[in-house]
């Protein structure tokens, strides 16, 4: 339970703005309307290397997620630490519901669901990072572009700088900061500009990471 509670604190310090980037169902968010065991999820989308579980499996991880919205402190580090024992599998879902906003102390917000992806993803190979950066998920996409630069995951840089031009700002702001990790340059890129300066600055980085990505001619 601490070390889940250590997990939560640390992770708090950098965690993206949940503005814009919570997953919606049925018009609600899912913060309002958290999962209910025994109901089938027949709507989650699995990338191409990974099965669906079995439905015992599936009810298991649902339920630990309902979990997430617990006030209960044991209740919910404990369904964090069965989601990241799942690993993999739990993708999917944890990005299927969307964020779970915990404020851990005044003012200060996190989502739990992104939490529990950050382990999980920081244990898989690149290429299922790459995976994960193309789900249509964006909490996942955030955690797989924070693990794609905390990796040093250079290969991915295409995929990030696609996602310079995603629709939700904290995917963006997610997707920079592992670039500028991964070459450490800047380009005049800013997650919240207008678009036609993303547009222009995502084109700066484009080039730059097309033409090899040598950061002797980054612009900082």
């Amino acid at each position: 339970m601490k070390g889940c509670y250590l997990l939560l604190a640390a992770v708090a310090s950098c965690a993206a703005p949940l503005r814009g980037g919570g997953g919606t169902r049925g018009g609600a968010t899912m913060a309002e309307r958290p999962p209910v065991r025994g109901v089938p999820v027949v709507e989650v989308v699995f990338p191409p290397h990974l099965a669906r579980p079995d439905h015992a499996a599936e009810q298991e991880i649902v339920a630990a997620i309902a979990r997430l919205w617990s006030p209960d402190f044991a209740v919910y580090t404990a369904a964090c630490r069965q989601l990241v024992a799942a690993g993999e599998t739990a993708v999917p879902y944890l990005g299927y519901f969307g964020d779970v906003p915990k404020e851990l102390l005044p003012g200060h917000r996190v989502s739990v669901s992104r939490v529990v992806l950050a382990p999980i993803l920081a244990a898989l190979p690149s290429d299922r990072v790459g995976h994960a950066l193309a789900s249509p998920y964006a909490p996942v996409r955030i955690a797989a572009a924070r693990a794609a630069g905390e990796r040093g995951l250079v290969e991915h840089a295409p995929t990030l700088v696609a996602l310079l031009d995603d629709p939700g700002e904290p995917t963006r702001a997610a997707a920079i900061a592992a670039l500028r990790t991964l070459y450490n340059a800047y380009f005049g890129y800013q997650a919240d500009d207008l678009p036609a300066r993303r547009r222009e600055a995502a084109a700066r980085w484009r080039t730059f990471v097309e033409g090899g990505g040598d950061p002797g001619d980054a612009g900082r």
